[in-house]
């Protein structure tokens, strides 16, 4: 099967989720090419380059030697040797060889005349062939954008097509768009095709801290793919719980450097990224068919992918061999393998000899352990009684390795340095010194104990150890120069915290190059070095996707700086482009928010068009606490102008009759509470008395005491102007005998409000 991971613009994470899911397929133990296709920007090379030669010839050179004639493709592929994954089951066909006149030979192809003059359609016709001979998955990295070799790797080649997107409208349309493009050309071809099967995947997404617009772009996804998933989901399963399962969440600790969480992470943890990539490897290991059962058992359908491997994942020298209850011993394997112990695959134990290091017999409830046991022993195997102790079969495989690996006297050294770095993230600091420490005594030229002992520093604290374990050693790699950048400024060192993260900026690509540039700009404008900040700032829209939230932020973050730097009109500028031309809603929030706000702050009268539109944005991406953020602004700024008001009472009542929809209750309080300060405004106090009565309710079934507090206060001022006057003491007491609960800011705005009562 070949498979084309491609996205309409670039930093949603599509190379890395082919890498993630090519790892998993090979520890399947199917036998997995990666290719490099993405000729303008290669990169997929990056994430397998501590296990393979620096690539000699690629893409570019295969294509550039066609018009000579034949060309052999088998000796541009590159074998990645990495630990737990059978020999030859992982390749790579890098873009090129990476030196100097690399561009020049991109640039110098013309893929018009390559079809034209040297038939290239028929030429990768034949490569097609043979790398469905020779492979079971053959994963293509595309360019992004609509482009020549575009068409090569959405149409011509591909059995499936992955679209790799984020949560925004530019991402969702042109993905949509180019597949649509994708299967029109691939009837127009001049080759007998089946159709064209498409499997959208969301990444980059965050949807534990923003739930409900999560939500909302899950079902705008699931409407505007829905054409694409007719061909292969069944009628009766929902295509939302189908996106949900293919949904690669975003979660910060993957975005430094090139990293293949898939060697590391549990992936039967739904926490875990790699439980999403996983799914998106199973489907393409069970050909996109039964997606109900990924849907109703995604367990199951994950082991029916991996029992469908047509190769044994170990081909020679194993590091465990585990026996126990079938599901069981599967879950130890697996765990085994996340920290890159090489497991043997169940076998007779006769077929061990001369080929594991050792076996783990983990009894059952039939007493077949005994027999396992002498049958290892008469096949010369060592082998251990394994007794579990822990619920989790990740923690059990950790405690398991650390103890095989003091048994065996440091052999399984790499793996336990993955233990270590997998406790820190459980935050089991105890156990990751106690790791430390047997490899310090067993293995201590094993690498990554150096970035383990300052993490776990780090992690504790004592930011003068970590300056201790990484200051001196030289030969850092991005993390760890980040790491010591951070101690460095933390005790006031500034000249050695911006050189290291300076250097880890130079070792860093993608999201991890954005942070960079992002944390050196913060430090710079609190240095005062207003031009150094601004150019690590610029340089982040090289990195993100023009018009998206990310680079809604940043241009933000250099208006603020400009205006910092005195330069308000510049600031003022930079803000109107973000908020005209962005398409995302998110983007025009923020960047309407920042806007309005420095319209206000120098009287400028538009500043109330500006907070009216920040509501229309904040409403579109489901935002509700800024879009009560800027319809006080409307508030403040209209003056005696009524019409926005009337226009913002209209709105908020939509807001709130979808809260109520969805059962938001938070929301809901709040909105009622909005519409009493808009009620106020217009002088409509019977209004506004009925609205602060249900936001009080509101609040009071959520048990938000300052909300409580806050609607009661402006409730009892209402209440006075009506000449409710012992209506308003009442409240006011009652506002008062919450106040000791409150603190800081919320306990100051309702002193602030309730002091305005005239009681």
């Amino acid at each position: 099967m070949i498979v084309t991971f491609y996205s309409y613009k670039g930093g949603v994470g599509r190379s890395f989720a082919l890498a993630n899911v090519a790892i998993q397929l090979a520890r399947w133990g199917n036998r997995v090419l990666c290719v490099d296709w993405d000729l303008e920007a290669p990169g997929l090379h990056e994430y397998f380059r501590p296990w393979i030669d620096e690539p000699g010839i690629g893409v570019v050179e295969l294509v550039t030697a066609a018009a000579d004639g034949e060309v052999e493709w088998r000796d541009a592929v590159l074998p990645a040797a990495i630990d737990g994954l059978g020999d030859g089951c992982l390749h790579l066909l890098a873009a090129g060889r990476m030196d100097e006149g690399y561009v020049d030979r991109v640039q110098s192809i013309s893929w018009p005349r390559m079809y034209s003059e040297h038939d290239l359609g028929w030429r990768f016709e034949t490569l097609a062939a043979e790398l469905r001979a020779e492979y079971d998955f053959v994963l293509i990295d595309s360019r992004t954008g609509i482009t020549d070799i575009g068409g090569i790797c959405t149409a011509q080649l591909p059995d499936v097509l992955v679209l790799c997107l984020t949560p925004n409208q530019q991402n969702l349309t042109g993905a949509i768009d180019v597949a649509r493009r994708a299967r029109r050309a691939r009837v127009d071809l001049p080759y007998d095709k089946a159709g064209l099967l498409v499997l959208p995947i969301v990444s980059r997404f965050d949807g534990r801290e923003e739930y409900e617009r999560a939500r909302s772009w899950r079902e705008r996804i699931t409407a505007g793919c829905a054409h694409l998933y007719s061909n292969w989901v069944p009628d009766q399963v929902s295509r939302v719980h189908v996106v949900e399962r293919t949904t690669i969440p975003y979660l910060p600790y993957w975005s430094f450097g090139e990293e293949l969480p898939a060697i590391t992470e549990n992936s039967s943890n739904p926490e875990m990224v790699t439980y999403y990539l996983e799914n998106v490897a199973a489907l393409l290991c069970n050909g996109l068919t039964e997606a109900d059962v990924l849907v109703a058992s995604r367990d199951a359908y994950v082991s029916a992918a991996r029992s469908r491997a047509p190769r044994s994942v170990v081909d020679g020298q194993a590091d465990i061999a585990v026996y126990g209850r079938a599901a069981q011993a599967a879950e130890l394997r697996e765990a085994l393998a996340s920290f890159g112990v090489r497991v043997a695959p169940e076998q007779p134990p006769s077929l061990l000899a001369g080929r594991v290091r050792c076996a783990v017999v983990v009894p059952d409830s039939h007493g077949r352990d005994a027999a396992l046991l002498d049958q290892l022993k008469a096949a010369r195997v060592p082998a251990v009684t394994w007794r579990p102790r822990q619920e989790d079969p990740k923690a059990e495989a950790a405690d398991m390795v650390r103890e095989i690996n003091g048994q065996t006297g440091g052999t399984l050294a790499a793996a336990v340095v993955r233990v270590g770095e997998w406790y820190l993230a459980e935050r089991r600091t105890d156990d990751a010194r106690q790791v430390l420490g047997q490899l310090t005594a067993l293995a201590p030229g094993t690498r990554g104990i150096r970035a383990l002992r300052a993490r776990i520093a780090s992690d504790e604290g004592d930011l003068a150890e970590v300056i201790t374990v990484l200051g001196h050693g030289g030969g850092l790699d991005g993390q760890e120069l980040r790491l010591l950048g951070r101690a460095h400024l933390a005790l006031g060192d500034v000249a050695s915290g911006v050189l290291a993260l300076s250097g880890a900026l130079e070792r860093s690509s993608g999201g991890a190059a954005e942070e960079l540039h992002r944390e050196l700009a913060a430090v710079h404008a609190e240095l005062g070095d207003y031009d150094a900040a601004e150019r690590h700032l610029r340089a982040v829209f090289d990195l993100v996707p023009t018009g998206g939230d990310v680079w809604a932020e940043v241009a933000v973050d250099l208006a603020v700086l400009q205006q910092r730097h005195g330069r308000v009109s510049a600031a003022r500028e930079l803000l109107v482009t973000v908020f005209e031309a962005s398409g995302s809603p998110g983007a025009r929030v923020v960047a309407g928010q920042h806007l309005a706000g420095l319209l206000e702050q120098r009287g400028d009268g538009q500043a109330v068009a500006v907070w009216q539109s920040t509501v229309l944005a904040a409403r579109a991406a489901g935002d509700t606490e800024a879009m009560v953020e800027a319809v006080r602004g409307v508030v403040r700024t209209a003056g005696a102008d009524r019409g926005p008001l009337a226009d913002m009472v209209r709105l908020v009542a939509e807001a709130g009759a979808d809260a109520r929809a969805g059962r938001r209750d938070v929301e809901v309080a709040e909105l009622r509470e909005l519409a009493g300060v808009l009620q106020v405004a217009l002088g409509r106090y019977v209004e506004a008395g009925d609205e602060l009565a249900g936001a009080v309710a509101g609040y009071r079934k959520v048990r938000d005491t300052a909300g409580v507090a806050r609607a009661l206060a402006r409730w009892a001022w209402v209440s006075w102007e009506v000449g409710e006057r012992e209506v308003a003491r009442r409240q006011v007491a009652e506002v008062r005998s919450l106040l000791p609960v409150l603190r800081g800011a919320q306990a100051d705005v309702v002193r602030d409000l309730v002091g305005g009562v005239p009681v």
